[in-house]
């Protein structure tokens, strides 16, 4: 049998820290993000799957996701140079660790409703702005 109802008053002391990227609040970029990655880090902290994030815990998961990004773009920049078996290795492992990360951050419409954000409340996924 379950335990009893919270009480309503009652707020939680370890609260999830979000914050709200239409007021201004957007942590630091990485370092060494490109430039063209800005536009996109600071729309994903706008976006409605962001603010279910805790960033405390789980900003350093969307570094890591920017920094695949740009990760694979120079995979990408070195397939065009030299066609090779480690080059093609190299971008579909970056793809696959991006890939994996948005659907845990909540980047494509799936994974947004698997953390139970419904489209109304979502602006626009992050490749609008990619």
């Amino acid at each position: 049998m379950p335990g009893p109802l919270p009480k309503a008053d009652k707020t939680r002391r370890n609260k999830p820290r979000t914050l709200d990227a239409r007021n201004g609040e957007v942590p630091e970029a990485p370092e060494n993000l490109p430039d063209y990655l800005l536009p996109a880090w600071i729309a994903y902290w706008g976006s409605a799957a962001a603010s279910l994030i805790d960033v405390d815990s789980d900003l350093v998961l969307v570094a890591r996701l920017f920094r695949a990004y740009a990760a694979i773009d120079e995979a990408t920049s070195r397939l065009e140079e030299e066609f090779s078996t480690a080059a093609i290795n190299t971008f579909v492992k970056l793809s696959a660790e991006a890939r994996m990360l948005e659907n845990a951050l909540g980047c494509s419409p799936r994974s947004r409703a698997a953390l139970g954000v419904t489209s109304s409340d979502s602006n626009g996924s992050l490749d609008d702005y990619l």
